[in-house]
């Protein structure tokens, strides 16, 4: 799998964050270092969080789903424009249009296939459901869009990439650049991943999408994937992206480019292989708490972060806000979360 095919999958999976802290350290004045992660186990109703914001997501997503599967291509096209035109968020920021692209384009038919990808048979029936919107709506440049990107994501042979510029293209040429969804701009950089494109051409599309909207954050999201070391970036492109995106954006752009990439890396070893600012990335935090205070995802991310950047008061502040509540997905199993508690509140047990 490419790392362009994992970051879609993450994206719709609705999960950055891969990195799960799972130990606590023997010094009390270090955090818990993290061991390879396991299952989290069932946890106390009274320490569990229900995860609300996955519901969200996937009651979203699934609405796009059932709407082309079922070829209420009207309804699909009207609430896709509600949407995006609204700007519409999920209690945690970011856009709810954004859930709506990843149902219209992931083929999935279950759970194991949105861990492992689609079947042969889940993509060739997909492909039929988007073939048959487009005869039904030949003047539909979301049709023609979303082909693009399951192309891209899901299928991402030579190939496949070729043919989703070519609809790309022809989108942007028919329509003469004019009134561009931001998904197109989306999939393009995707596809400007696959084919390895200069910093040049793609700072170029890049700028034209956030000129369309620049609080897109899944533009921001891919480039801080392309800026990788380990992908097109060398040293210092990613600090210098994020750093700029803060500034220009809001502090919260910084936090959350960051996050989107913390997969990347090995949970003590985020803040010195990342370069994250802890300074910029704490302000970011604070920046997004307030914009979005209903949201616990963001909280606990905020909660986790000042755990691997070993800012105890930071931590021990946010634990107390978080009511001992906890996200699975963000640390990994209860006991992780306990022992970060411990640590921030001085519990941990002094080294004999």
């Amino acid at each position: 799998m490419s790392g362009m095919r994992l970051l879609g999958r993450l994206f719709f999976c609705a999960v950055c964050l891969g990195v799960i802290p799972t130990m606590f350290a023997q010094d009390s004045n270090t955090p818990p270092s993290s061991p390879s992660p396991s299952l989290p186990p069932s946890a106390p109703p009274t320490r569990l969080i229900k995860e609300d914001r996955d519901r969200e997501i996937l009651k979203v997503q699934t609405q796009a789903h059932d709407l082309l599967y079922s070829g209420d291509y009207d309804k699909l096209e009207k609430t896709e424009e509600e949407l995006r035109t609204s700007k519409s968020r999920f209690p945690s920021g970011l856009y709810k249009v954004s859930s709506f692209y990843e149902g219209l384009a992931a083929p999935w038919g279950g759970k194991d296939e949105q861990l492992n990808g689609p079947t042969n048979d889940s993509l060739q029936k997909h492909f039929q459901k988007l073939d048959a919107w487009k005869k039904a709506k030949p003047d539909s440049m979301l049709a023609d869009i979303i082909l693009a990107n399951t192309l891209s994501d899901f299928v991402s042979d030579d190939d496949a990439i070729k043919k989703a510029r070519t609809i790309l293209d022809k989108v942007y040429a028919d329509h003469q650049g004019k009134n561009i969804p931001p998904i197109w701009y989306y999939v393009l950089l995707h596809l400007a991943y696959h084919q390895g494109w200069s910093h040049k051409d793609y700072d170029r599309w890049f700028e034209e999408a956030i000129t369309v909207d620049p609080e897109y954050h899944d533009f921001y999201f891919a480039k801080a994937y392309y800026l990788l070391p380990s992908q097109y970036g060398t040293e210092g492109d990613l600090e210098k992206f994020a750093e700029e995106s803060g500034e220009k954006y809001s502090p919260e752009m910084y936090a959350r480019i960051y996050w989107s990439v913390d997969f990347v890396y090995t949970a003590e070893k985020f803040f010195p292989a990342s370069h994250a600012n802890w300074a910029l990335m704490k302000a970011g935090f604070e920046d997004m708490v307030n914009h979005w205070p209903t949201s616990a995802w963001d909280m606990n991310a905020y909660c986790h972060f000042a755990c691997l950047a070993q800012d105890k008061e930071t931590a021990k502040k946010l634990f107390e806000q978080l009511h001992e509540k906890y996200y699975p997905r963000i640390w990994g199993s209860l006991e992780t979360f306990q022992k970060y508690e411990d640590w921030a509140s001085d519990k941990t047990p002094e080294k004999k």
